[in-house]
């Protein structure tokens, strides 16, 4: 293949990556907001404690569902970026592998609540989200499929689908006067139709899949699989499992404030994710074909995202009890206390996140699974001692240390085995831009809140420009990146 036909098929690479997470990024913003939408409805009419129970509900059944997934959904996506004609293989014997899990799972939830001896209402709330996550857990099989082959624009349909149904239904039921219970038996209903449209649009556009039973193929996929899953694990536990020990440390209440903070580190975490869920099957295929290309590829995304996480983490900050009174009110401003240290965690979430992608697109998944477990323990352990004295502060600073200890972990290993972060490299700009953003908020801080919110983001891009954060090949990467250019030209220089 000559320079010419190289420089084309990088090209097309970089166009696909633009296209995906285009569609990614516009279902998920979509997503997120509506659901927000639907979050702000249910902290005002079920209040604190009833939208406390309800984020107990969900982040509890998560906590033991994503054993269901046992890393099958990643380890598919970068197989079957691989070997496209192992679809019907993978898939179907990985299927089974998932029956099995959600049954076992399924029946440690009920025994846990039931032990817990939490009110009937609430067990009913878990046993719904748990349906609802059941039907996700096998969505994601299908979506592995869509993901692998760059047809992003299936997921993304998908998500709409469940996140218009959920909303839609949640705000009617909600407004009509039904509490948790209907709100998590919608939830059910809208995993369970996106489950469906997975398999439809599963079998019309690539093959119709059947269960499969060879041994040889679920030895492999529970082996790869393992400390993928290991890592999904452990960082759903010290994501979640705070909430769910304030609700057993404190009162619904407590989860109801930290809840409402957390929503805004949920919508934070929409760019890298969907940016990186694009760009993940393109850097397993570079560590086969070219490791510069994975290097230049990483680098692109790590100025990108470094900027985004600081700035946005600043805003939050700065801004922390306005957005949360307008948001939720009055009743939930202590959330505000918590949301300026989580907002910092957040900002090593955006970096983290691509460290974690990488060492699985070089099949080094197993560091990060031993790293991301460690920061489980150190997480619980943390929350055991800083809740009882300190509340959702106490819970918020572990979240904080728990992401330094994995970013820090990382950055050393990347280091040595494929590229040094260039973290130092892009760092003094960027904190150069949010200070003097920091110092038109102090000098401004009496003028009405949305306009200071308006300048505060205002004086930030023109700081961009001024500092030439970007060169003018990367301006245009990522202005195709978020507004699905057709053209993309010189990506690679």
């Amino acid at each position: 293949m000559n320079n010419h036909e190289n420089i084309n098929d990088h090209n097309g690479h970089f166009q696909k990556i633009i296209t995906n997470t285009s569609f990614l990024f516009g279902a998920e913003m979509y997503r997120r907001i509506i659901r927000i939408a639907l979050a702000i409805f249910a902290a005002r009419l079920l209040g604190d404690a009833g939208y406390g129970i309800f984020a107990f509900a969900l982040a509890f059944v998560k906590l033991f569902l994503i054993f269901t997934d046992a890393g099958i959904h990643q380890l598919l996506i970068r197989e079957l970026a691989r070997k496209k004609e192992l679809i019907k293989r993978y898939v179907g014997n990985a299927l089974l592998i998932k029956i099995g899990l959600c049954i076992l799972t399924s029946f440690a939830i009920i025994v846990i609540i039931d032990l817990s001896h939490k009110p009937q209402a609430v067990a009913y709330t878990v046993y719904f989200i748990t349906l609802n996550h059941i039907f996700a857990s096998f969505s994601l099989v299908f979506e592995s499929i869509f993901q692998s082959q760059e047809k992003m624009k299936y997921v993304a349909f998908g998500n709409v689908i469940s996140a218009t149904v959920t909303t839609v239904f949640g705000i009617g039921i909600l407004v009509a006067g039904g509490g948790y219970i209907t709100l998590a038996i919608i939830y059910a209903i809208a995993g369970f139709l996106k489950m469906v449209y997975c398999i439809y649009i599963s079998g019309k556009h690539f093959t119709n899949i059947r269960i499969l039973f060879e041994v040889k193929v679920i030895k492999f996929i529970l082996k790869e699989g393992t400390p993928i899953g290991i890592n999904l694990i452990f960082t759903t536990i010290y994501t979640l499992v705070d909430q769910v020990m304030l609700s057993f440390m404190y009162n619904d209440e407590v989860v109801g404030w930290y809840r409402a903070a957390y929503q805004f580190v949920f919508t934070m975490t929409l760019i890298p994710e969907q940016l990186l869920k694009a760009a993940f099957p393109v850097l397993s295929k570079y560590f086969i074909v070219s490791v510069d290309d994975l290097r230049n590829l990483f680098n692109r995304l790590l100025k990108f995202l470094l900027l985004a996480a600081i700035s946005l983490a600043t805003l939050l900050f700065l801004f922390s009890e306005d957005l949360i009174r307008l948001v939720y009110g009055d009743e939930y401003i202590n959330g505000a206390k918590a949301l300026k240290i989580l907002v910092w965690s957040t900002a090593f979430i955006f970096i983290t996140l691509i460290f974690t992608n990488t060492a699985r697109a070089i099949d080094k998944q197993r560091f990060t699974a031993r790293m991301v477990m460690i920061g489980a323990v150190l997480n619980v352990v943390l929350n055991f001692i800083l809740i009882p004295k300190y509340n959702i502060i106490g819970a918020a600073v572990s979240t904080l240390v728990t992401e330094m200890l994995i970013f820090t972990t990382h950055f050393i290993f990347l280091s040595k085995h494929i590229i040094r972060p260039p973290v130092l490299r892009y760092l003094p700009k960027v904190l150069l831009i949010n200070c003097v953003m920091v110092l038109c908020v102090y000098i401004l801080h009496g003028l009405d809140f949305f306009i200071l919110f308006f300048v505060s983001i205002l004086v930030n891009l023109i700081m961009i420009f001024l500092c030439k954060y970007f060169i003018k090949n990367e301006l245009n990467f990522f202005k195709n990146l978020l507004f699905k250019r057709n053209k993309n030209k010189a990506l690679l220089k």
